[in-house]
């Protein structure tokens, strides 16, 4: 891939992966949508022959993406990244992180991870990452929101001009906006209207 979308859980990644793959100069693979290849230990040890087999379906498309929430907050995803030696743009979503963590939360007590009060929660939150991968992974409220620290790390190993990092407020306002801004940075035509094709995206996608 030569572009990389991430960003933060809860951001609206899906709904930005939507717009994208609408352009119809962006590849992305059908399935699976989040391949967190580069951040899950299980995923990484399959190897790259196993995560370029997922683009096979490619057809020439001058960008070809994939998506994966946890590459800017999981520090082993810069590190590998940069060690794949991928030509690559990056573009990251943020939130503000209060609603990011809020919502955060109760997507894990829908899911059965969470079972305290949303306080409680965040009282435990440090001791509870201490617990490794998958304790960071559900209950990581506050820590995910400390974005300075995220990028300051990432950009230890990719040059800032190759990262566009957008707003989850700009996304709900304006997507076809924030959609063309994305498409000028990868090099891609924006003149003469939208550049994306009509195409629906997922309900509930951008929360």
């Amino acid at each position: 891939p030569n572009l990389v979308l991430g960003g933060v859980q809860k951001s609206g990644t899906t709904m930005l992966h939507h717009l994208l793959a609408s352009h119809p100069r962006i590849f992305f693979p059908r399935a699976p949508q989040e391949i967190h290849f580069f951040d899950l230990d299980e995923n990484y040890r399959k190897g790259l022959g196993w995560y370029s087999d997922l683009f096979r379906e490619w057809r020439g498309e001058s960008v070809v993406g994939q998506t994966s929430p946890l590459y800017l907050y999981e520090r082993n995803a810069a590190v590998r990244l940069h060690a794949a030696r991928l030509d690559a743009r990056f573009v990251f979503i943020l939130r503000n992180p209060v609603d990011r963590a809020y919502s955060h939360y109760w997507h894990e007590v829908k899911y059965g991870w969470e079972n305290l009060p949303f306080a409680e929660a965040i009282a435990r939150e440090p001791e509870r990452l201490e617990r490794g991968a998958a304790a960071r992974r559900h209950y990581s409220y506050l820590d995910r929101g400390r974005y300075h620290a995220q990028l300051e790390h990432f950009f230890r190993y990719f040059p800032v001009d190759r990262t566009l990092v957008v707003l989850h407020d700009d996304l709900q306002r304006n997507p076809d906006d924030l959609a063309r801004r994305c498409a000028g940075f990868l090099g891609l035509p924006t003149e003469g209207g939208s550049p994306l094709r009509e195409r629906s995206v997922p309900q509930n996608a951008a929360k």
